[in-house]
Protein backbone atom coordinates (compact mmCIF):
# COMPACT_ATOMS: atom_id res chain seq x y z
CA UNK A 1 0.00 0.00 0.00
CA UNK A 2 1.38 3.38 -1.00
CA UNK A 3 2.15 5.68 1.94
CA UNK A 4 0.41 9.03 1.53
CA UNK A 5 1.21 12.44 2.96
CA UNK A 6 -1.56 14.88 3.82
CA UNK A 7 -0.30 18.27 2.69
CA UNK A 8 -1.68 21.78 2.90
CA UNK A 9 -1.08 25.18 1.35
CA UNK A 10 -3.19 27.85 2.91
CA UNK A 11 -6.64 26.29 3.29
CA UNK A 12 -6.12 23.65 0.61
CA UNK A 13 -5.16 20.11 1.54
CA UNK A 14 -3.66 17.45 -0.71
CA UNK A 15 -2.79 13.78 -0.38
CA UNK A 16 0.44 13.07 -2.20
CA UNK A 17 3.06 10.38 -2.42
CA UNK A 18 5.65 11.18 0.22
CA UNK A 19 8.51 10.22 -2.11
CA UNK A 20 10.52 8.61 0.65
CA UNK A 21 10.81 11.60 2.95
CA UNK A 22 14.29 11.79 4.46
CA UNK A 23 15.27 11.19 8.02
CA UNK A 24 15.23 13.99 10.57
CA UNK A 25 18.35 15.70 11.82
CA UNK A 26 18.76 16.36 15.55
CA UNK A 27 17.04 19.50 16.76
CA UNK A 28 19.69 20.72 19.19
CA UNK A 29 17.03 21.14 21.84
CA UNK A 30 15.08 23.62 19.73
CA UNK A 31 11.34 23.19 20.08
CA UNK A 32 8.71 23.80 17.40
CA UNK A 33 6.87 27.05 17.99
CA UNK A 34 3.21 27.22 18.79
CA UNK A 35 1.37 29.05 16.05
CA UNK A 36 -0.67 32.16 16.84
CA UNK A 37 -3.12 34.03 14.68
CA UNK A 38 -1.24 37.35 14.46
CA UNK A 39 -0.39 36.84 10.81
CA UNK A 40 -2.97 38.17 8.36
CA UNK A 41 -3.08 35.70 5.48
CA UNK A 42 -5.91 35.41 2.97
CA UNK A 43 -6.75 33.92 -0.44
CA UNK A 44 -4.70 36.60 -2.22
CA UNK A 45 -1.62 35.40 -0.37
CA UNK A 46 -2.46 31.78 -1.22
CA UNK A 47 -2.81 32.63 -4.89
CA UNK A 48 0.42 34.65 -4.88
CA UNK A 49 2.36 31.70 -3.43
CA UNK A 50 0.75 29.37 -5.96
CA UNK A 51 1.77 31.78 -8.74
CA UNK A 52 5.34 31.91 -7.43
CA UNK A 53 5.60 28.11 -7.54
CA UNK A 54 4.21 27.93 -11.07
CA UNK A 55 6.44 30.67 -12.43
CA UNK A 56 9.54 29.10 -10.90
CA UNK A 57 8.77 25.80 -12.59
CA UNK A 58 7.84 27.34 -15.92
CA UNK A 59 10.87 29.63 -16.05
CA UNK A 60 13.33 26.77 -15.62
CA UNK A 61 11.38 24.59 -18.02
CA UNK A 62 11.57 27.24 -20.73
CA UNK A 63 15.24 28.00 -20.06
CA UNK A 64 16.04 24.31 -20.23
CA UNK A 65 18.25 24.54 -17.15
CA UNK A 66 18.26 25.97 -13.68
CA UNK A 67 17.25 25.18 -10.12
CA UNK A 68 13.47 24.98 -9.72
CA UNK A 69 13.08 22.82 -6.62
CA UNK A 70 14.11 25.24 -3.89
CA UNK A 71 12.29 28.14 -5.53
CA UNK A 72 9.10 26.07 -5.60
CA UNK A 73 9.22 24.91 -1.99
CA UNK A 74 10.48 28.21 -0.57
CA UNK A 75 7.86 30.33 -2.33
CA UNK A 76 5.79 30.72 0.88
CA UNK A 77 8.83 31.72 2.96
CA UNK A 78 10.08 34.24 0.41
CA UNK A 79 6.60 35.70 -0.03
CA UNK A 80 6.23 35.99 3.75
CA UNK A 81 9.51 37.89 4.00
CA UNK A 82 8.79 40.34 1.19
CA UNK A 83 5.14 40.99 1.94
CA UNK A 84 4.67 40.53 5.69
CA UNK A 85 8.03 40.87 7.46
CA UNK A 86 10.65 43.03 5.76
CA UNK A 87 10.41 46.80 5.56
CA UNK A 88 11.17 47.51 1.91
CA UNK A 89 9.92 49.97 -0.68
CA UNK A 90 9.45 48.53 -4.18
CA UNK A 91 9.34 52.06 -5.60
CA UNK A 92 12.69 52.90 -3.98
CA UNK A 93 14.85 49.74 -3.86
CA UNK A 94 17.89 51.60 -2.44
CA UNK A 95 15.94 53.40 0.29
CA UNK A 96 18.40 53.62 3.18
CA UNK A 97 15.88 52.56 5.81
CA UNK A 98 15.13 49.24 4.14
CA UNK A 99 15.75 45.79 5.53
CA UNK A 100 18.34 43.89 3.50
CA UNK A 101 17.69 40.51 1.88
CA UNK A 102 20.52 38.21 0.79
CA UNK A 103 19.84 34.98 -1.09
CA UNK A 104 22.88 32.95 -0.05
CA UNK A 105 21.52 30.00 -2.03
CA UNK A 106 22.06 32.05 -5.17
CA UNK A 107 21.35 29.20 -7.58
CA UNK A 108 17.72 29.46 -6.47
CA UNK A 109 17.59 32.95 -7.98
CA UNK A 110 13.90 32.54 -8.83
CA UNK A 111 13.18 32.51 -5.10
CA UNK A 112 14.01 36.22 -5.23
CA UNK A 113 13.17 37.14 -8.82
CA UNK A 114 9.55 36.05 -8.55
CA UNK A 115 9.08 38.09 -5.38
CA UNK A 116 10.65 41.15 -7.03
CA UNK A 117 8.10 40.65 -9.83
CA UNK A 118 5.11 40.10 -7.57
CA UNK A 119 5.95 43.02 -5.25
CA UNK A 120 6.63 45.51 -8.03
CA UNK A 121 10.38 46.10 -7.85
CA UNK A 122 10.65 46.51 -11.61
CA UNK A 123 10.75 42.96 -12.91
CA UNK A 124 7.88 41.97 -15.18
CA UNK A 125 6.58 38.63 -16.42
CA UNK A 126 8.71 38.88 -19.57
CA UNK A 127 11.80 39.11 -17.35
CA UNK A 128 10.84 35.87 -15.62
CA UNK A 129 10.41 34.28 -19.04
CA UNK A 130 13.97 35.34 -19.96
CA UNK A 131 15.62 33.53 -17.05
CA UNK A 132 19.25 32.60 -17.76
CA UNK A 133 19.34 34.31 -21.15
CA UNK A 134 21.91 36.82 -22.38
CA UNK A 135 21.16 40.42 -21.50
CA UNK A 136 18.21 39.62 -19.23
CA UNK A 137 17.58 41.06 -15.80
CA UNK A 138 17.22 37.50 -14.49
CA UNK A 139 20.62 35.78 -14.77
CA UNK A 140 21.14 32.34 -13.27
CA UNK A 141 22.41 33.85 -10.02
CA UNK A 142 21.51 37.28 -8.62
CA UNK A 143 24.00 39.97 -9.62
CA UNK A 144 24.73 43.21 -7.79
CA UNK A 145 24.14 46.39 -9.78
CA UNK A 146 22.21 44.50 -12.43
CA UNK A 147 18.73 43.82 -11.03
CA UNK A 148 16.88 46.23 -8.77
CA UNK A 149 16.39 44.75 -5.32
CA UNK A 150 19.50 42.54 -5.42
CA UNK A 151 21.87 43.62 -2.65
CA UNK A 152 24.93 41.56 -3.59
CA UNK A 153 26.12 38.94 -6.05
CA UNK A 154 25.60 35.45 -4.66
CA UNK A 155 26.99 32.51 -6.53
CA UNK A 156 29.58 30.56 -4.56
CA UNK A 157 27.72 28.95 -1.68
CA UNK A 158 28.38 30.26 1.81
CA UNK A 159 29.62 33.66 0.68
CA UNK A 160 26.10 35.08 0.92
CA UNK A 161 25.91 34.32 4.65
CA UNK A 162 29.42 35.70 5.14
CA UNK A 163 28.65 38.89 3.20
CA UNK A 164 25.39 39.28 5.12
CA UNK A 165 27.47 39.39 8.31
CA UNK A 166 29.28 42.34 6.71
CA UNK A 167 25.93 44.02 6.04
CA UNK A 168 24.95 43.52 9.67
CA UNK A 169 28.28 44.89 10.91
CA UNK A 170 27.97 47.90 8.64
CA UNK A 171 24.50 48.71 9.95
CA UNK A 172 25.86 48.97 13.48
CA UNK A 173 28.87 51.02 12.39
CA UNK A 174 26.67 53.43 10.41
CA UNK A 175 24.48 53.88 13.48
CA UNK A 176 27.55 54.79 15.53
CA UNK A 177 28.85 57.10 12.81
CA UNK A 178 25.64 59.03 12.22
CA UNK A 179 23.40 58.61 15.26
CA UNK A 180 25.45 57.38 18.24
CA UNK A 181 23.29 59.00 20.92
CA UNK A 182 20.19 57.04 19.93
CA UNK A 183 19.89 53.58 21.55
CA UNK A 184 20.69 50.74 19.23
CA UNK A 185 17.52 49.55 17.53
CA UNK A 186 15.76 52.91 17.72
CA UNK A 187 17.58 54.86 15.02
CA UNK A 188 16.35 55.51 11.48
CA UNK A 189 19.55 53.80 10.39
CA UNK A 190 18.76 50.54 12.19
CA UNK A 191 17.37 47.71 10.11
CA UNK A 192 17.47 43.94 9.84
CA UNK A 193 19.36 41.66 7.49
CA UNK A 194 17.54 38.54 6.30
CA UNK A 195 19.23 35.58 4.62
CA UNK A 196 17.93 32.46 2.94
CA UNK A 197 20.55 29.72 2.86
CA UNK A 198 20.60 26.06 1.98
CA UNK A 199 22.46 22.94 3.08
CA UNK A 200 25.35 23.74 0.75
CA UNK A 201 25.87 27.13 2.39
CA UNK A 202 26.37 25.46 5.74
CA UNK A 203 28.74 22.89 4.33
CA UNK A 204 31.10 25.57 3.03
CA UNK A 205 33.66 26.64 5.61
CA UNK A 206 33.30 30.37 4.98
CA UNK A 207 29.82 30.35 6.53
CA UNK A 208 31.25 28.82 9.71
CA UNK A 209 34.01 31.45 9.84
CA UNK A 210 31.57 34.32 9.43
CA UNK A 211 28.92 32.87 11.74
CA UNK A 212 31.45 32.46 14.53
CA UNK A 213 32.44 36.10 14.06
CA UNK A 214 28.78 37.20 14.06
CA UNK A 215 28.25 35.42 17.38
CA UNK A 216 31.29 37.14 18.89
CA UNK A 217 30.04 40.51 17.63
CA UNK A 218 26.54 39.78 19.00
CA UNK A 219 24.91 40.94 15.77
CA UNK A 220 21.27 40.84 16.77
CA UNK A 221 20.18 42.38 13.46
CA UNK A 222 20.75 39.33 11.24
CA UNK A 223 18.40 36.38 10.76
CA UNK A 224 19.24 33.37 8.62
CA UNK A 225 16.53 31.01 7.37
CA UNK A 226 18.08 27.62 6.68
CA UNK A 227 16.17 25.68 4.06
CA UNK A 228 16.67 22.33 5.76
CA UNK A 229 15.47 20.07 2.94
CA UNK A 230 18.20 17.38 3.14
CA UNK A 231 18.76 17.50 -0.63
CA UNK A 232 21.72 18.54 -2.75
CA UNK A 233 22.78 17.82 -6.33
CA UNK A 234 24.01 14.38 -5.28
CA UNK A 235 20.60 13.76 -3.70
CA UNK A 236 20.32 12.89 0.00
CA UNK A 237 22.72 15.01 2.06
CA UNK A 238 23.10 12.16 4.55
CA UNK A 239 26.04 10.93 2.44
CA UNK A 240 28.13 13.95 3.46
CA UNK A 241 26.31 16.18 5.97
CA UNK A 242 25.08 14.80 9.30
CA UNK A 243 26.13 17.28 11.96
CA UNK A 244 23.78 18.97 14.40
CA UNK A 245 23.75 22.42 12.82
CA UNK A 246 21.60 24.04 15.49
CA UNK A 247 23.91 22.83 18.25
CA UNK A 248 26.86 24.21 16.30
CA UNK A 249 25.20 27.60 15.99
CA UNK A 250 24.22 27.62 19.64
CA UNK A 251 27.92 27.15 20.36
CA UNK A 252 28.69 30.15 18.12
CA UNK A 253 26.39 32.23 20.32
CA UNK A 254 23.38 32.30 18.03
CA UNK A 255 19.69 32.20 18.89
CA UNK A 256 18.33 29.03 17.24
CA UNK A 257 14.80 27.85 16.41
CA UNK A 258 13.27 25.05 14.39
CA UNK A 259 10.10 25.23 12.30
CA UNK A 260 8.92 21.87 10.92
CA UNK A 261 6.65 21.99 7.92
CA UNK A 262 7.09 18.22 7.70
CA UNK A 263 5.24 16.49 10.52
CA UNK A 264 6.42 13.30 12.22
CA UNK A 265 3.33 11.56 10.83
CA UNK A 266 4.39 12.40 7.25
CA UNK A 267 1.94 15.28 6.87
CA UNK A 268 3.22 18.45 5.25
CA UNK A 269 1.88 21.94 5.82
CA UNK A 270 3.45 25.20 4.63
CA UNK A 271 2.75 26.82 7.97
CA UNK A 272 3.63 30.46 7.32
CA UNK A 273 2.17 31.48 10.69
CA UNK A 274 4.72 29.31 12.51
CA UNK A 275 7.55 30.75 10.43
CA UNK A 276 6.26 34.25 11.08
CA UNK A 277 6.30 33.56 14.82
CA UNK A 278 9.90 32.41 14.55
CA UNK A 279 10.83 35.55 12.64
CA UNK A 280 9.14 37.67 15.30
CA UNK A 281 11.13 35.89 18.00
CA UNK A 282 14.34 36.39 16.03
CA UNK A 283 13.65 40.10 15.69
CA UNK A 284 12.99 40.37 19.41
CA UNK A 285 16.41 38.83 20.17
CA UNK A 286 18.67 41.88 19.84
CA UNK A 287 21.88 40.52 21.39
CA UNK A 288 22.34 37.40 19.27
CA UNK A 289 22.18 36.61 15.56
CA UNK A 290 19.36 34.21 14.74
CA UNK A 291 19.13 30.95 12.82
CA UNK A 292 15.79 29.38 11.90
CA UNK A 293 15.95 25.80 10.64
CA UNK A 294 12.97 25.48 8.30
CA UNK A 295 12.25 21.82 7.43
CA UNK A 296 10.89 21.70 3.91
CA UNK A 297 10.35 19.19 1.13
CA UNK A 298 12.21 20.43 -1.93
CA UNK A 299 9.96 20.93 -4.94
CA UNK A 300 6.71 20.33 -3.04
CA UNK A 301 4.14 19.43 -4.34
CA UNK A 302 5.68 17.94 -7.52
CA UNK A 303 4.67 14.26 -7.75
CA UNK A 304 7.55 11.93 -8.48
CA UNK A 305 10.26 14.58 -8.16
CA UNK A 306 9.71 16.34 -4.85
CA UNK A 307 12.25 15.44 -2.19
CA UNK A 308 14.81 14.21 -4.73
CA UNK A 309 18.03 15.52 -6.19
CA UNK A 310 16.33 15.37 -9.58
CA UNK A 311 14.43 18.58 -8.90
CA UNK A 312 17.37 20.45 -7.41
CA UNK A 313 19.33 21.43 -10.50
CA UNK A 314 17.34 20.54 -13.61
CA UNK A 315 13.98 21.26 -15.19
CA UNK A 316 10.98 19.23 -14.11
CA UNK A 317 10.11 17.74 -17.51
CA UNK A 318 6.67 17.75 -19.06
CA UNK A 319 5.07 15.04 -16.92
CA UNK A 320 6.30 16.37 -13.57
CA UNK A 321 5.41 19.93 -14.59
CA UNK A 322 1.90 18.81 -15.47
CA UNK A 323 1.65 16.99 -12.14
CA UNK A 324 2.72 20.07 -10.21
CA UNK A 325 0.11 22.22 -11.90
CA UNK A 326 -2.61 19.69 -11.31
CA UNK A 327 -1.63 19.43 -7.63
CA UNK A 328 -1.87 23.22 -7.31
CA UNK A 329 -5.19 23.39 -9.11
CA UNK A 330 -3.75 25.18 -12.15
CA UNK A 331 -4.31 24.60 -15.83
CA UNK A 332 -1.65 22.05 -16.85
CA UNK A 333 -1.64 23.33 -20.44
CA UNK A 334 -0.81 26.93 -19.62
CA UNK A 335 2.69 28.36 -19.20
CA UNK A 336 3.45 31.46 -17.11
CA UNK A 337 -0.14 31.64 -15.97
CA UNK A 338 -0.05 34.67 -13.69
CA UNK A 339 -3.42 36.23 -12.88
CA UNK A 340 -2.96 39.96 -13.54
CA UNK A 341 -5.57 40.83 -10.92
CA UNK A 342 -3.70 38.87 -8.24
CA UNK A 343 -0.37 40.46 -9.21
CA UNK A 344 -1.92 43.94 -9.18
CA UNK A 345 -3.39 43.34 -5.74
CA UNK A 346 -0.09 42.05 -4.32
CA UNK A 347 1.71 45.10 -5.71
CA UNK A 348 -0.93 47.45 -4.34
CA UNK A 349 -0.64 45.89 -0.90
CA UNK A 350 3.17 46.06 -1.03
CA UNK A 351 3.04 49.73 -2.00
CA UNK A 352 0.51 50.53 0.73
CA UNK A 353 2.56 48.68 3.33
CA UNK A 354 5.71 50.55 2.30
CA UNK A 355 3.90 53.90 2.35
CA UNK A 356 2.56 53.24 5.84
CA UNK A 357 5.98 52.38 7.23
CA UNK A 358 7.75 55.18 5.41
CA UNK A 359 5.29 57.80 6.66
CA UNK A 360 6.68 57.30 10.16
CA UNK A 361 10.26 56.67 9.02
CA UNK A 362 10.39 59.76 6.81
CA UNK A 363 9.16 61.95 9.67
CA UNK A 364 11.81 60.52 11.99
CA UNK A 365 14.46 60.98 9.32
CA UNK A 366 13.56 64.65 8.80
CA UNK A 367 13.66 65.19 12.57
CA UNK A 368 17.09 63.57 12.70
CA UNK A 369 18.42 65.79 9.91
CA UNK A 370 17.12 68.92 11.63
CA UNK A 371 18.72 67.92 14.94
CA UNK A 372 22.03 66.75 13.44
CA UNK A 373 23.05 69.06 10.56
CA UNK A 374 26.72 67.99 10.60
CA UNK A 375 25.88 64.29 10.47
CA UNK A 376 23.28 65.01 7.77
CA UNK A 377 25.97 66.69 5.66
CA UNK A 378 28.25 63.69 6.25
CA UNK A 379 25.46 61.33 5.18
CA UNK A 380 24.96 63.28 1.96
CA UNK A 381 28.67 63.02 1.19
CA UNK A 382 28.74 59.31 1.95
CA UNK A 383 25.72 58.58 -0.24
CA UNK A 384 27.39 60.44 -3.10
CA UNK A 385 30.62 58.50 -2.58
CA UNK A 386 32.61 61.74 -2.28
CA UNK A 387 35.77 62.23 -0.28
CA UNK A 388 35.99 65.50 1.69
CA UNK A 389 37.62 68.49 0.02
CA UNK A 390 41.33 68.66 0.70
CA UNK A 391 41.62 65.27 2.36
CA UNK A 392 44.88 64.69 0.51
CA UNK A 393 46.55 67.31 2.67
CA UNK A 394 46.48 64.85 5.56
CA UNK A 395 48.60 62.30 3.67
CA UNK A 396 52.08 61.85 5.16
CA UNK A 397 55.23 62.52 3.15
CA UNK A 398 58.17 60.16 2.97
CA UNK A 399 61.79 61.24 2.59
CA UNK A 400 63.15 60.32 -0.82
CA UNK A 401 65.91 57.76 -0.66
CA UNK A 402 65.10 56.69 2.89
CA UNK A 403 64.03 53.07 3.12
CA UNK A 404 60.70 52.25 4.77
CA UNK A 405 58.72 49.03 4.77
CA UNK A 406 55.54 49.27 2.71
CA UNK A 407 53.49 48.00 5.66
CA UNK A 408 54.92 50.75 7.85
CA UNK A 409 54.12 53.35 5.20
CA UNK A 410 50.55 52.07 4.75
CA UNK A 411 50.04 52.09 8.52
CA UNK A 412 51.12 55.73 8.64
CA UNK A 413 48.75 56.57 5.79
CA UNK A 414 45.77 54.87 7.47
CA UNK A 415 46.36 56.68 10.73
CA UNK A 416 46.96 60.02 9.02
CA UNK A 417 43.75 60.01 6.98
CA UNK A 418 41.51 58.43 9.62
CA UNK A 419 40.67 61.76 11.35
CA UNK A 420 39.41 63.31 8.09
CA UNK A 421 37.72 60.16 6.77
CA UNK A 422 35.38 59.01 9.56
CA UNK A 423 33.89 56.46 7.15
CA UNK A 424 37.21 54.58 7.05
CA UNK A 425 37.45 51.51 9.29
CA UNK A 426 38.91 48.05 9.15
CA UNK A 427 41.27 45.55 10.62
CA UNK A 428 43.12 42.34 10.04
CA UNK A 429 42.87 38.57 10.20
CA UNK A 430 44.66 38.47 13.57
CA UNK A 431 47.69 40.31 12.20
CA UNK A 432 47.01 43.94 13.09
CA UNK A 433 50.44 44.42 14.64
CA UNK A 434 52.21 42.94 11.64
CA UNK A 435 49.99 44.51 8.98
CA UNK A 436 49.95 47.90 10.75
CA UNK A 437 46.19 48.16 10.26
CA UNK A 438 45.31 49.37 13.75
CA UNK A 439 43.91 52.91 14.01
CA UNK A 440 45.55 54.40 17.10
CA UNK A 441 43.30 55.88 19.74
CA UNK A 442 40.18 54.27 18.29
CA UNK A 443 38.12 51.59 20.07
CA UNK A 444 37.57 48.16 18.62
CA UNK A 445 34.31 47.21 16.95
CA UNK A 446 33.38 44.81 19.70
CA UNK A 447 30.82 44.49 22.51
CA UNK A 448 32.37 46.23 25.50
CA UNK A 449 32.30 43.13 27.68
CA UNK A 450 34.53 41.35 25.16
CA UNK A 451 37.32 43.88 25.64
CA UNK A 452 40.77 42.50 26.31
CA UNK A 453 43.79 43.93 28.06
CA UNK A 454 45.07 45.05 24.67
CA UNK A 455 41.88 46.18 22.95
CA UNK A 456 39.04 48.24 24.34
CA UNK A 457 35.71 47.33 22.79
CA UNK A 458 32.83 49.58 21.81
CA UNK A 459 29.80 48.40 19.84
CA UNK A 460 30.34 51.28 17.39
CA UNK A 461 34.12 50.97 17.31
CA UNK A 462 36.41 51.39 14.34
CA UNK A 463 39.04 48.68 14.59
CA UNK A 464 37.86 45.31 13.34
CA UNK A 465 39.16 41.98 14.61
CA UNK A 466 38.33 39.28 12.07
CA UNK A 467 40.28 36.51 13.78
CA UNK A 468 42.14 33.99 11.64
CA UNK A 469 39.38 34.00 9.03
CA UNK A 470 40.72 35.45 5.78
CA UNK A 471 37.88 34.21 3.56
CA UNK A 472 35.18 35.46 5.92
CA UNK A 473 37.03 38.75 6.23
CA UNK A 474 36.98 39.21 2.45
CA UNK A 475 33.30 38.27 2.16
CA UNK A 476 32.32 40.54 5.07
CA UNK A 477 34.23 43.40 3.46
CA UNK A 478 32.18 42.79 0.32
CA UNK A 479 28.99 43.11 2.34
CA UNK A 480 30.19 46.33 3.94
CA UNK A 481 31.16 47.82 0.57
CA UNK A 482 27.96 46.71 -1.19
CA UNK A 483 25.86 48.19 1.59
CA UNK A 484 27.60 51.52 1.10
CA UNK A 485 28.13 54.46 3.46
CA UNK A 486 31.54 53.35 4.78
CA UNK A 487 34.95 52.35 3.38
CA UNK A 488 36.50 49.25 4.86
CA UNK A 489 39.88 47.56 4.63
CA UNK A 490 41.22 44.17 5.67
CA UNK A 491 44.76 42.94 6.12
CA UNK A 492 46.74 39.72 6.07
CA UNK A 493 50.05 38.41 4.74
CA UNK A 494 50.15 38.45 0.96
CA UNK A 495 50.64 34.69 0.79
CA UNK A 496 47.39 34.17 2.71
CA UNK A 497 45.44 36.14 0.13
CA UNK A 498 44.90 32.69 -1.36
CA UNK A 499 42.44 31.93 1.45
CA UNK A 500 40.28 34.92 0.50
CA UNK A 501 40.67 34.64 -3.25
CA UNK A 502 37.00 33.72 -3.79
CA UNK A 503 35.88 36.88 -2.00
CA UNK A 504 38.41 39.01 -3.88
CA UNK A 505 37.10 37.65 -7.17
CA UNK A 506 33.53 38.56 -6.21
CA UNK A 507 34.64 42.07 -5.21
CA UNK A 508 36.27 42.44 -8.63
CA UNK A 509 33.14 41.22 -10.43
CA UNK A 510 31.06 43.76 -8.50
CA UNK A 511 33.61 46.58 -8.77
CA UNK A 512 33.40 47.05 -5.01
CA UNK A 513 35.84 49.56 -3.49
CA UNK A 514 37.28 47.11 -0.96
CA UNK A 515 40.77 47.91 0.34
CA UNK A 516 43.21 45.02 0.89
CA UNK A 517 46.33 45.45 2.97
CA UNK A 518 48.54 42.55 1.92
CA UNK A 519 51.91 42.79 3.60
CA UNK A 520 55.09 40.72 3.84
CA UNK A 521 55.10 40.65 0.07
CA UNK A 522 58.75 39.80 -0.55
CA UNK A 523 61.27 37.00 -0.30
CA UNK A 524 62.26 38.56 3.00
CA UNK A 525 59.91 36.24 4.84
CA UNK A 526 61.91 33.25 3.71
CA UNK A 527 63.08 32.65 7.26
CA UNK A 528 59.57 31.32 7.93
CA UNK A 529 60.14 28.54 5.45
CA UNK A 530 58.66 27.82 2.01
CA UNK A 531 55.03 28.28 3.09
CA UNK A 532 55.28 32.05 3.64
CA UNK A 533 57.09 33.72 0.70
CA UNK A 534 54.40 34.90 -1.78
CA UNK A 535 56.48 34.85 -4.95
CA UNK A 536 53.91 32.75 -6.81
CA UNK A 537 50.93 34.84 -5.68
CA UNK A 538 51.56 38.08 -7.50
CA UNK A 539 50.85 37.08 -11.13
CA UNK A 540 47.25 36.16 -10.43
CA UNK A 541 46.53 39.27 -8.40
CA UNK A 542 48.26 41.98 -10.40
CA UNK A 543 45.83 44.83 -11.12
CA UNK A 544 44.46 45.08 -14.61
CA UNK A 545 45.07 48.04 -16.85
CA UNK A 546 42.97 50.75 -15.11
CA UNK A 547 41.60 51.83 -18.47
CA UNK A 548 39.98 48.41 -18.90
CA UNK A 549 38.06 48.92 -15.67
CA UNK A 550 36.97 52.38 -16.76
CA UNK A 551 35.83 51.03 -20.10
CA UNK A 552 33.80 48.31 -18.37
CA UNK A 553 32.17 50.96 -16.20
CA UNK A 554 31.31 53.05 -19.26
CA UNK A 555 29.78 49.99 -20.91
CA UNK A 556 27.59 49.23 -17.88
CA UNK A 557 26.45 52.83 -17.75
CA UNK A 558 25.74 52.89 -21.49
CA UNK A 559 23.62 49.77 -21.18
CA UNK A 560 21.76 51.21 -18.24
CA UNK A 561 23.00 48.52 -15.88
CA UNK A 562 24.35 50.81 -13.15
CA UNK A 563 21.52 51.50 -10.76
CA UNK A 564 20.87 54.74 -8.91
CA UNK A 565 22.96 54.86 -5.76
CA UNK A 566 25.38 52.20 -7.02
CA UNK A 567 28.87 52.98 -5.66
CA UNK A 568 30.30 51.58 -8.90
CA UNK A 569 28.97 54.56 -10.89
CA UNK A 570 32.44 56.02 -11.33
CA UNK A 571 35.25 53.69 -10.20
CA UNK A 572 38.28 55.38 -8.61
CA UNK A 573 40.56 56.86 -11.23
CA UNK A 574 37.88 56.91 -13.94
CA UNK A 575 36.77 60.28 -15.19
CA UNK A 576 33.63 60.01 -17.26
CA UNK A 577 30.21 61.62 -16.99
CA UNK A 578 27.85 60.50 -14.29
CA UNK A 579 24.96 60.44 -16.74
CA UNK A 580 24.71 57.33 -18.92
CA UNK A 581 25.96 57.59 -22.46
CA UNK A 582 23.35 57.43 -25.25
CA UNK A 583 21.86 53.99 -25.64
CA UNK A 584 23.54 51.80 -28.23
CA UNK A 585 22.67 48.34 -29.51
CA UNK A 586 24.34 45.57 -27.55
CA UNK A 587 26.27 42.89 -29.34
CA UNK A 588 25.24 39.36 -28.48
Amino acid sequence: MQHMCVSAIGMRTFSLDCDAVNHFRPNAGAQPLETNVSLHWDHIDDEAVKTAKLLAADAVEQAGSGHPGTAISLAPAAYLLYNKVMNVDPADPRWIGRDRFILSAGHSSLTQYVQLYLSGFGLELDDIKKLRTAGSLTPGHPEYGHTKGVEITTGPLGTGIASAVGFAMNARRVHGLLDPETPLGESVFDHNVYVIAGDGCFEEGVSAEASSLAGTQELGNITVIWDDNHISIEDDTSIAFNEDVLARYEAYGWHVQRVDWLGEDGSYEENTAALNDALDAAKAETKKPSLIALRTIIGWPTPGKQNTGGIHGSKLGSEALKGLKEALGADPEKMFDADAAIVDEVRARAAARAAEYRKDWDARFEAWKAAHPEQAALLERLLEGRLPEGWEASLPTFEEGKAIATRAASGQVLNAIAPVLPELWGGSADLAGSNNTFLKGEPSFLPAHRSSSSFSGDEFGRNLHFGVREFAMGAALNGIAADGFTRAYGGTFFVFSDFMRGAVRLAALMDLPVIYVWTHDSIGVGEDGPTHPPADRAPGLLPRDPELRCRASRRRRRDGRVLEGDPRAVPPGCHHPVAPEPSQPRSR
